[in-house]
């Protein structure tokens, strides 16, 4: 798995637990297996790069400057469509944001190792997010974003 980069901007205790916003530099080969929030809305503000949101079982382009919106209980993923993309992404509710501090902290505690599954799937659980399968792999064909 390729190299992410997580950066909280504004957490929790900023917002009183209203909202919280993340920068994410993601390269091909760091993406996510499917899964859902059950308990935040997530929206992706593209900064720099392409993106493809896999949503709903359908591939959308989200071009640099492009924003998607997640909403809870959907099942969705993202493919990295250039070298590198840069992202804005903001959870509301805030909460979500310790999820990727905490696989930071595990990621210090096993000196550089990659994060496996079985701890990406079992730290989202307690963020309320499953992992509904694997990721489907390059789009073949997408949709680019009207949001």
């Amino acid at each position: 798995m390729m190299k992410s980069i997580v950066t909280v901007l504004i957490g929790a205790e900023a917002t009183a637990g209203r909202l919280a916003l993340l920068e994410m530099v993601e390269q091909p080969g760091s993406e996510p297996p499917c899964h859902r929030h059950y308990w935040e809305d997530e929206l992706l503000y593209v900064m720099e790069g392409e993106l493809a949101l896999f949503i709903e079982g359908k591939w959308l382009t989200v071009p640099t400057g492009r924003a998607a919106m997640v909403p809870r209980n959907v099942e969705h993923t993202f493919a990295v469509l250039s070298p590198t993309v840069r992202l804005l992404v903001l959870f509301t509710p805030a909460g979500f944001e310790g999820f990727y501090q905490e696989l930071d902290a595990e990621k210090l505690r096993l000196q550089g190792e990659a994060t496996n599954i079985e701890r990406w799937v079992a730290t989202a659980a307690r963020y309320g997010c499953e992992v509904t399968g694997p990721h489907p792999g390059r789009p073949l064909k997408t949709v680019v974003s009207k949001q």
